[in-house]
């Protein structure tokens, strides 16, 4: 985009700067593991279809924060191992499903995946 006037001189003498963005105060490793617990909680729920009462705003901005004060690996982690713990639990009743009904219990379970996740 062409800046004219005022501008265009501002810019052209240095006068302008992008600040840094400032997250304001710092996370601590308490604050990180409480953050994460609240978002291990809503998956739980998700997966049990108890999603209505959950705020996704808030969810999204809690790990949009975990990951601004470099607790990334927390979140990855944890999701990881929550979400692996849950498909354990789904195969765990696709081993149980009797034969005869284990094709209508093996799409049932993956249709609740993709609605959950």
């Amino acid at each position: 985009k062409m800046l004219g006037g005022a501008a265009a001189k501002k810019v052209a003498a240095g006068g302008t700067s992008i600040r840094q963005f400032r997250s304001g105060d710092p996370m601590d490793e308490k604050e990180s593991n409480r953050t994460w617990e609240c978002l291990k909680h809503a998956i739980h729920q998700i997966h049990q279809h108890n999603a209505s009462s959950l705020s996704f705003e808030e969810l999204y901005r809690n790990a949009y924060n975990l990951v601004l004060h470099k607790y990334g690996e927390l979140l990855y982690n944890g999701v990881q191992g929550v979400v692996a713990d849950h498909l354990k639990s789904v195969a765990q009743s696709c081993v149980d499903c009797p034969d005869d009904r284990l094709l209508d219990e093996l799409k049932k379970q993956w249709d609740d995946h993709k609605t959950t996740m």
